[in-house]
């Protein structure tokens, strides 16, 4: 997958994780607490969606540091596997 191709499924898979329209979704957009209210069962259902549909595999370290705070953080961290 390039670049916007991982882009496309992360949007795609955060506005069903979070059941809002994806045009209301920034790179600054919090994932958690503050933004769109995923909590850790969440974003752990949110991980393994997208590493199942991109083919990537998330580092256990990134999951709960800075690379998953923001939308644009997470799209960064992906882009960079």
């Amino acid at each position: 997958m390039d670049d916007t191709q991982i882009r496309t499924a992360i949007l795609d898979a955060v506005a069903k994780a979070a059941q809002v329209d994806q045009a209301t979704l920034t790179d600054t957009t919090p994932l958690g607490a503050g933004g769109l209210g995923l909590d850790s069962i969440a974003m752990l259902d949110l991980v393994l969606d997208l590493e199942d549909v991109t083919g990537l595999q998330l580092r256990s370290e990134a999951l709960g540091g800075d690379d998953l705070a923001t939308l644009g953080g997470l799209i960064r961290y992906m882009c960079s596997l």
